[in-house]
């Protein structure tokens, strides 16, 4: 079951970051790009080429892609692989512990797994 999970929030994350990236280059959508920026746990960096006008738009939509993103269960996130940037710590304290634990077990399984070898 937790295979499952692990899975189904992989693949909504693959799937909003696939569609990021071929909006990336075409679309004059910053606030859609906000969205998926924060939507993959990515921190917003201080150097993004965000034209002036724009940036409230960007702001608005990496809010709500954020708040989305750090609503989900850490613990699943960790486990679908998923690249977190301490993009949650004050948004979701616990989205941050939950994270850190499935971390942990991923590893320790991996680390069991090479062991046995």
């Amino acid at each position: 079951m937790r295979f499952l999970k692990s899975a189904v929030v992989l693949s909504t994350i693959l799937l909003a970051s696939g569609c990021s990236s071929t909006n990336d280059v075409a679309s004059n959508d910053w606030g859609q790009r906000g969205y998926d920026l924060a939507f993959q746990g990515k921190a917003m960096a201080q150097d993004q080429a965000i034209p002036t006008e724009k940036v409230a738009s960007f702001q608005a939509g990496y809010n709500k892609g954020l708040t989305e993103f750090c609503s989900q269960n850490g613990y699943e996130v960790a486990w679908a692989g998923v690249d977190y940037e301490n993009t949650c710590e004050k948004l979701a304290p616990l989205f941050i512990a939950q994270y850190n634990m499935g971390l942990n077990d991923m590893q320790q399984k991996d680390w069991d797994y090479i062991s046995r070898d």
